[in-house]
């Protein structure tokens, strides 16, 4: 069994383009979306409707629900781009129709996947009971304790932190497929976090009782997503394309 993974494509079908073109050549059996579809970027609908066109399973991320209501309070503590985000997320929220939101809507908190009768995944978007809470490869396992509280999945799946990594936690293994519209990476020379070029996903192959983790990472046309961005109509564009590694 083959399982491909997505996380957090905020808008980008530039970069889900990319992914799905190279998904596609992996044969998935089954495809796993893990929220946060279409807000914070320049194309929500062209995303949604690529997403309907899959036979996949969709996790309720937090940008998920503050695309449908872009009243909802941000999940970090408000700063002086928090207005810049608000009008971003009220534009994004406009652009849907009816059945876009009716398609966000049915997004499930939580995807239990049987592998077989000794081995579940579990999916989620930030931890098992909050689609706000982060799960990093750093996060102490003391500290993520509460978070799988009850659970007794062997495999745990989740996004919501931009960065792709494979850990332990006690008997368990914890995925983050990282981000395919919306990646984050440490630069030294900038002192920030930026967004390279590159669409991330995973892909997980179960067999004979063996499963092994494939993070990947595709290229995407920078320069055709900032054009996307800049011709979207998308509130505060040339501040959004700032932190994005455009040489």
């Amino acid at each position: 069994m083959r399982i491909a993974i997505l996380s957090d494509i905020h808008g980008n079908l530039v970069a889900l383009e990319a992914v799905l073109r190279d998904m596609h050549a992996m044969l998935p059996d089954a495809i796993v979306c893990l929220g946060d579809v279409g807000a914070d970027g320049p194309d929500p609908r062209g995303v949604i409707a690529m997403l309907r066109t899959l036979n996949a399973s969709f996790v309720m991320g937090n940008a998920d629900e503050q695309l449908l209501d872009p009243t909802l309070a941000p999940p970090v503590t408000p700063n002086d781009d928090t207005p810049k985000f608000q009008a971003m997320w009220e534009w994004g929220s406009a652009q849907l129709n009816d059945a876009d939101r009716s398609f966000v809507r049915a997004f499930q908190p939580t995807i239990s996947i049987p592998l077989d009768t000794d081995f579940t995944m579990l999916c989620y978007h930030g931890s098992p009971r909050s689609n706000v809470e982060a799960i990093r490869v750093t996060t102490p396992d003391e500290v993520l304790d509460p978070y799988f509280g009850g659970q007794s999945a062997r495999i745990m799946v989740g996004g919501h932190t931009h960065q792709a990594f494979f850990r332990r936690h006690r008997h368990r293994w914890v995925i983050n497929p990282g981000s395919v519209g919306l990646p984050f990476e440490w630069n030294p020379q900038r002192n920030q976090m930026i967004n390279p070029a590159r669409a991330e996903y995973a892909i997980l192959t179960w067999q004979a009782g063996q499963w092994n983790v494939d993070l990947r990472a595709v290229s995407f046309d920078l320069a055709a997503f900032a054009h996307s961005v800049r011709q979207s109509g998308l509130p505060y564009a040339d501040w959004f394309l700032a932190d994005w590694q455009m040489d």
